[in-house]
């Protein structure tokens, strides 16, 4: 009875006219003085499933005011015989005419009503800023407009809807997205993240607002004072919570984007004497990074600059292909005398993959041990997020192995390679 009108099913362009309709619902009549009695007695039996007045006059406003109203009840309620018992003339159970319209629903129940019967209801939306951000699945499809047209209905703030066409498989990070309803040129949003403000291009720079509880998870093991490296920054989430912490940080990413927003970001929340920013490959940025910090350590010029003092931690952000970097680290540390390695701090690595299977912690374990040729004695892996049915985004931390560190190394990047990556290129503002 309180669903809405059987006509919207299967409409792919919002008609919010098609929603009206008139039902009749149990409600208790009383003076207005017992009212708030009334709604404490019965408060399981109110009507909460509608967004309706639920205290209503029982004259019209041009009747003038009315000292009896009416609470609205659920549909199916029926008194019981002590309630029944209690009824007088001042307090009696009447039947109430409602009119119910596009406004009277949530989301979920007029999407519900809207696509076919036994679909499955898109109801988890991802936020940034102005933008919603829906994942459909395939049969949903048909009917992504007017699903963006109801979401951009319902919340006010909101100016623009955006679903996700495929999986991040460029080097960029940007999500393959396309805008089902609102504003087509509103990709500029401004996010707040605890105690820090974001400005980005949702089309062109990645954000993720579900890590939000992991980036306070992390700047919790942050030290003041501690520098941070962070290889895939985006548009600097952690680095800059955790230079508000007092903390510094190294942040790089490769999207010329990222890097734009970043170094706007970094003057947004005044961390600029904290914190630099690089717009380079990773393995490059790993590389050139610590080598400088490194000779800086062993000269004694850390004295005179934290962000010249060796890092404590390392962040790698990017699930889908952080563990294939951490051979960078291999032979990384090579450079530092035997007679200094025993007060050389060696940095604690918080690396983040995906994961399927029985085990997916087991799994990330063991593909770390593998690219570093090394077991792992002491470390910690731990759920960040259900990203799908069968996998897992999973963040394990440890301290880098002294095998690792000062193993000689491998591979090198090439020189050329590492000329071009370290241009930086000319980004249109």
């Amino acid at each position: 009875m309180l669903l809405p009108p059987s006509a919207v099913r299967g409409m792919k362009t919002l008609n919010k006219d098609l929603f009206m309709k008139t039902v009749r619902l149990p409600a208790i009549q009383m003076t207005r003085t017992r009212v708030h009695v009334i709604l404490q007695e019965l408060k399981n039996n109110i009507l909460d499933s509608l967004n309706v007045r639920r205290v209503m006059n029982v004259t019209s406003p041009e009747e003038g005011p009315s000292q009896q109203v009416a609470v609205l009840l659920k549909p199916d309620y029926k008194l019981s015989a002590q309630e029944e018992s209690s009824l007088t003339e001042d307090i009696k159970l009447i039947d109430r005419e409602v009119h119910l319209e596009f406004s009277s629903w949530d989301i979920r129940a007029l999407l519900s009503a809207i696509l076919p019967e036994n679909s499955v209801v898109p109801t988890a939306f991802e936020t940034a800023g102005h933008i919603v951000h829906v994942n459909l699945r395939d049969e949903q499809l048909p009917y992504k407009h007017v699903i963006g047209e109801v979401i951009l209905e319902k919340l006010a703030p909101i100016k623009t809807v955006v679903n996700k066409l495929g999986k991040i498989e460029n080097e960029f990070r940007v999500f393959d997205i396309e805008v089902i309803a609102g504003d087509k040129d509103a990709g500029v949003v401004t996010v707040k993240e605890q105690y820090c403000t974001f400005k980005l291009d949702y089309f062109k720079a990645f954000w993720n607002s579900r890590l939000q509880g992991e980036r306070k998870r992390i700047i919790e093991l942050f030290k003041p004072g501690e520098v941070i490296l962070d290889v895939f920054a985006g548009v600097g989430p952690f680095s800059i919570l955790a230079c508000k912490k007092q903390c510094f940080a190294h942040a790089n990413d490769l999207n010329p984007n990222c890097y734009k927003w970043m170094s706007e970001n970094v003057k947004l929340n005044r961390v600029v004497d904290r914190m630099e920013c690089y717009n380079l490959d990773a393995r490059v940025f790993i590389k050139q990074v610590s080598e400088q910090l490194i000779q800086s350590e062993l000269a004694g010029d850390s004295f005179a600059s934290k962000l010249k003092s060796m890092y404590s931690h390392v962040i790698m952000n990017l699930p889908g292909t952080a563990v294939d970097f951490l051979n960078a680290f291999i032979g990384l540390f090579s450079s530092v005398p035997q007679d200094k390695r025993d007060i050389f701090q060696l940095p604690t690595i918080h690396c983040y993959s995906f994961a399927s299977g029985e085990d997916p912690r087991r799994e990330v374990k063991q593909r770390v041990e593998g690219i570093l040729i090394s077991k792992l004695v002491t470390c910690d892996t731990s759920f960040v997020r259900q990203v799908s049915t069968n996998k897992e985004q999973v963040r394990i931390s440890f301290k880098l192995p002294p095998e690792v560190a000062y193993r000689h190394q491998q591979s090198q990047v090439s020189d050329v390679d590492s000329e071009q990556q370290q241009k930086k290129p000319k980004l249109e503002v």
